[in-house]
């Protein structure tokens, strides 16, 4: 059974319309409103007999429903029942008709006043407010603190600042964060310079300082230090460590915390507790290209990429107990890698890309992994002894 029109169902089907915000673009735009005109489902001839109550309260719902809008008739009917005047067409003639209608007339007249804010206060965004009218009501409450972000971040973008640093009436760093996609989306519209398309969070998107990157060092051989004494676990920013003078001959990056705790003393050498991926903040240790540098990691999937990372750097960093004999050594200490990695790795080693490789493929086991903290500490002493010899009589090894 076909479904009459109703004023409820032509709103609802006008709204949808109202909703894509086209009647909000056109009339910024001062184009000229289209009055709208739609044919109504109603009864048939052959349906005045058999419904004539349903019909009569049909029109009834027409005739007494005012509004904006009118409502032209059309005679149906014949012989047996005479001729009936039904509702046929309905008709909406202007812009305010059409608000008051649907009940929009509030938010067109907010759209008027944040295109006329966007004029005074950010121009450059005029074409998107008109264009874009919902997504610009999206954000009406605090539109006028959008806006005066918008500016600050364009004036400041490049001043080797914060964001904390904002200076922006009722806008903090909270404020930002909170809506940083719609900040960031007129923020490229209004930019002349390009936004860094990979930065990883929005201040390095656009150039703002962000938090920075620290280092965790324990030294070694106390003679080396540039610390008072007694002191040999700092963490540093990684561009304060970049100048700092060490007078070592060797650097060691593990992964673990503990094990970065418990490392033998050594001569002239410096620790870096990698932890895990983190390791990448010591690629701005430009000077470790210039000291041995080794790297000792778990001997699982993870570990070798991880090592792989560390050599796109620093291409002759040399692993320590990474190796197949040291894995074979421990057997009784494997347990299993939770997510293992398989990826094309190519800065390993032969060796090291065979025993990667037998991980891959569970030539060994299933997910087949040995924490570093699980190899005897007599073994890592005997490792670091060997290495110490080895570099006295080559210090410049690298």
């Amino acid at each position: 059974m076909t479904e009459w029109s109703t004023p409820a169902g032509i709103r609802v089907r006008l709204r949808k319309k109202w909703d894509t915000g086209a009647a909000l673009t056109q009339r910024a735009q001062g184009a000229g409103f289209t009055p709208i005109d739609l044919r109504l489902r109603g009864p048939t001839a052959a349906e005045l007999g058999p419904r004539y109550a349903e019909v009569s309260a049909w029109v009834r719902r027409w005739a007494d429903h005012p509004g904006p809008f009118t409502v032209t008739t059309k005679m149906v009917g014949g012989r047996r029942i005479g001729a009936n005047a039904i509702p046929d067409r309905f008709r909406i003639e202007t812009f305010d008709d059409l608000a008051q209608f649907l009940g929009t007339t509030a938010q067109a007249r907010r759209h008027d006043e944040l295109v006329q804010l966007t004029n005074q206060l950010l121009p450059e965004l005029h074409s998107w407010v008109v264009d874009k009218p919902m997504r610009a009501l999206a954000h009406q409450e605090y539109f006028d603190k959008l806006l005066a972000c918008v500016r600050w971040v364009i004036d400041n973008a490049d001043r080797d600042r914060y964001l904390r640093q904002i200076d922006v009436p009722g806008v903090d760093t909270k404020f930002i964060e909170q809506h940083c996609a719609i900040v960031a989306e007129l923020v490229d519209l209004v930019a002349a310079r390009p936004a860094v398309a990979d930065a990883r969070d929005f201040a390095s998107r656009y150039r703002f300082r962000g938090k920075p990157s620290r280092v965790r060092i324990r030294i070694l051989d106390p003679g080396v230090s540039p610390f008072s004494a007694g002191i040999t676990d700092v963490e540093l920013c990684a561009d304060e460590l970049a100048h700092l003078p060490l007078d070592v001959e060797r650097v060691f990056v593990v992964e673990n915390e503990v094990t970065c705790l418990a490392f033998p003393a050594a001569p002239r050498s410096l620790l870096i507790f990698g932890g895990g991926y983190a390791v990448s903040r010591v690629s701005r240790l430009g000077w470790l290209r210039e000291v041995p540098l080794y790297y000792w990691g778990d001997i699982d999937t993870h570990g070798f990429q991880i090592l792989d990372r560390l050599r796109c750097n620093f291409p002759g960093a040399r692993s320590i107990l990474m190796d197949r004999a040291t894995l074979l050594a421990h057997e009784t200490h494997w347990d299993c890698e939770p997510i293992p990695v398989n990826t094309d790795l190519t800065h390993l080693t032969a060796d090291e890309a065979a025993l990667y490789r037998d991980l891959v493929e569970d030539t060994l086991g299933t997910a087949v992994r040995l924490e570093q903290e699980r190899i005897g500490y007599p073994m890592l002493a005997a490792e670091i002894a060997a290495i110490v010899g080895t570099s006295a009589a080559h210090p410049r090894w690298a």
